[in-house]
């Protein structure tokens, strides 16, 4: 997840938690993430339909 937050595909925010224990973290995708989780769904849609061309064919 940090890894995420620092290339900015994701923003963090701390709350309070409701049951009194300790604070929980929210994540959020950011603009940028939901573009590069749209473009990373694309090219794994593509590999998929090129493999079940390739194993309809054997």
């Amino acid at each position: 997840m940090h890894r995420l937050e620092k290339r900015g595909l994701i923003h963090a925010e701390t709350r309070p938690s409701d049951a009194g224990g300790p604070p929980r973290k929210y994540y959020h995708l950011t603009p940028t993430g939901l573009s590069e989780l749209i473009r990373q769904r694309d090219a794994q849609r593509a590999h998929a339909e090129a493999l079940r061309a390739y194993l309809m064919g054997a």
